[in-house]
């Protein structure tokens, strides 16, 4: 099993597309998306992992990559 450094990173890394499927550890069902500065007409919380799967999946082709870098 990967230390819980190695996790987080993966989850980053498949978090911004939506693949949850590729993460070698687990989301719970009651997972929470929340948007600190959503854009109008955004809402600024998605709640349930299939809920933000589909949310990040479709929005993924339309919007800049999101990236996390610099990680401390």
């Amino acid at each position: 099993m990967a230390d819980a450094l190695d996790l987080l990173r993966e989850f980053l890394d498949i978090l911004p597309e939506g693949r949850f499927d590729e993460f070698s550890g687990q989301i719970a069902e009651d997972f929470t998306l929340r948007l600190p500065y959503p854009p109008p007409g955004v809402p600024g919380e998605f709640v349930g992992r299939e809920v933000v799967r589909e949310r990040l999946q479709s929005t993924a082709k339309g919007r800049s990559p999101i990236v996390f870098s610099d990680l401390v």
